[in-house]
């Protein structure tokens, strides 16, 4: 180890660490050590199944696969990877809400609007008939109401 510079072996690190090559858990001196993002590396033998996923948390991951095949079962559809390389990104159950201004001339009101249909649950969607900066004027105790419900409903301890 050199300066910022961490060189290793997943297959020789991760079993130290459950897995684990980067993240919050390691020694606050390791260049390993982050709050940022975590990095897990996983062998898992052919018919290797998990019979639940971790719940009440909410995670944004990226699963790739550097050989073999990997299914991912998701609640409402499966996933295969099967060629090196190939990848599933999700972030979910990630709380969204967006205020889309339709008359916006600096974001694009149908982009914005195609975005959030695109997004899984929990969602909402709050439309302003006004331009970008109106939610902070004219609109604004539409969408700072909007928010604070939604902050308190997703971001208050239960």
């Amino acid at each position: 180890m050199t300066g910022r510079l961490y060189v290793g072996s997943a297959d020789l690190d991760a079993p130290a660490n459950r897995g684990w090559l980067l993240g919050h858990f390691m020694p606050a001196t390791d260049l390993r050590h982050s709050t940022d993002v975590e990095i897990k590396w996983g062998v898992h033998p052919a018919g290797d199944q998990r019979a639940q996923w971790v719940t009440k948390e909410t995670r944004t991951a990226l699963i790739l696969l550097v050989r073999g095949r990997f299914r991912l079962d998701f609640p409402d559809r499966s996933v295969l990877l099967d060629e090196p390389g190939s990848y599933v990104g999700f972030i979910s159950p990630t709380p969204l809400m967006m205020v889309v201004a339709l008359g916006d001339h600096l974001t694009v009101a149908d982009q914005a609007l195609a975005a959030y249909e695109r997004a899984l649950a929990p969602k909402r969607l709050v439309t302003l008939p006004s331009g970008h900066f109106d939610a902070y004027v004219a609109g604004f105790d539409a969408a700072s109401r909007a928010a604070t419900e939604w902050f308190v409903q997703h971001l208050t301890s239960s």
